[in-house]
């Protein structure tokens, strides 16, 4: 086994027909006696189901609050472990590093510290907005999750209307309760200088463009195929390799099954019929 782990246990014995449900719950405490607690608290069936049931109506309480739908949901979540974990450095990112010669504190006058993940979104055209405001919409509800990470908003259009379009985000966002906004920075690209843009995307885990294609789909491009390094250059374990790589090998997996399904039955069949196998020949 390559990483370490923590492996329990138990042994359950079912009678011919019976079934039972088992729970399988993670916890966290600062203390062993709370850690301890919690296993007491949760060793009855009553109480892990109504745990679970707690969990669903609070999760459903925050995405109704965020108003994101559950596959909306999953996309944050997707760039919650993009921005808490960098396994491989997109080409632009790379390029973004090798070039900075700027330091932390370029960040601060543009009201971010630097000291966490920074996600950000560009947007090119007043068009864009409506994407911005989902991308804010999700940093908002992992903010409320618990997670310290920035968002940059960083407005590409040419002119002079920003704070007009901040506003309009700001109102976007307001209007469906989300207020004030935590962790955010409105930046102007027309007034940052080249060393501040590359700087900006050297550090964003994750840089979004409102103008691409889903949030989504945006996340994918982050993991291609054809990309199996990690940071240091090691190459991915197959944990770590893309989802779409894993979903062809059961993919794989499952058309190798039913092809020997298929054998199988096959030589059932031949075999009923008084025939047998012998080698590669049939007799």
């Amino acid at each position: 086994m390559a990483d370490p782990a923590f492996v329990i246990r138990r042994r359950l014995h079912l009678e011919p027909g019976a079934s039972a449900v088992l729970y399988a719950l993670t916890s966290v405490a600062s203390e062993r006696e709370r850690a301890f607690a919690a296993v007491a608290e949760f060793r009855e069936a009553r109480q892990a189901e109504r745990a679970f049931q707690l969990a669903w109506v609070r999760a459903q309480i925050d995405l109704r609050h965020a108003h994101l739908s559950a596959k909306q949901s999953i996309d944050a979540q997707r760039i919650a472990a993009h921005l808490l974990r960098t396994i491989v450095l997109p080409a632009p990112r790379k390029r973004a590093i090798e070039a900075n010669q700027l330091g932390q504190s370029a960040l601060w006058a543009h009201g971010l510290g630097g000291d966490v993940p920074i996600l950000a979104v560009s947007f090119a055209s007043p068009a864009d907005l409506p994407f911005v405001v989902l991308v804010a919409r999700m940093h908002q509800y992992l903010c409320r999750q618990g997670l310290a990470i920035d968002l940059a908003v960083i407005d590409e259009t040419k002119g002079g209307y920003h704070d007009a379009l901040v506003d309009q985000i700001r109102d976007a966002l307001a209007r469906r309760g989300i207020a004030p906004l935590t962790r955010v920075a409105f930046l102007k690209s027309e007034q940052l200088s080249a060393a501040e843009r590359t700087l900006l995307a050297a550090v964003a885990r994750v840089w979004l463009r409102a103008n691409g294609p889903s949030v989504g789909a945006q996340l994918r491009e982050l993991t291609p195929d054809r990309k199996l390094e990690r940071l240091d250059g090691e190459p991915l374990s197959l944990r770590e390799q893309p989802q779409e790589r894993c979903a062809q090998s059961a993919a794989n997996l499952r058309t190798d099954t039913v092809r020997l399904s298929t054998a199988v039955r096959l030589i059932k069949s031949v075999c009923s019929q008084g025939h047998t196998w012998c080698g590669r020949g049939r007799t």
